[in-house]
């Protein structure tokens, strides 16, 4: 079992956020607490892959087409940092 740790940014997005792609973000956590990211990994709709540029170390997962859950992983620990649209 995996440690899911949301930033208090993350609670903030959530009103923003459509109910479709919050159902993805749910679904995403699930997996991650039972499997951690190579259980994400492993799931092609949610193209798992590490931040471009200066943001190394940290990773996103794509909900939807416009949207985005950032994380770190540290110590079977994850960190989502925000959840980002387009």
């Amino acid at each position: 079992m995996w440690t899911v740790v949301e930033h208090r940014r993350v609670g903030r997005q959530v009103d923003s956020i459509p109910a479709k792609t919050l159902r993805r973000y749910e679904t995403w956590k699930d997996v991650v607490f039972l499997s951690g990211p190579e259980g994400v990994r492993g799931i092609e709709g949610f193209r798992d892959e590490p931040r471009p540029g200066k943001k190394k170390g940290r990773r996103q997962s794509w909900l939807d087409d416009g949207w985005r859950v950032v994380y770190r992983v540290k110590n079977r620990e994850i960190r989502v940092r925000a959840i980002r649209g387009q």
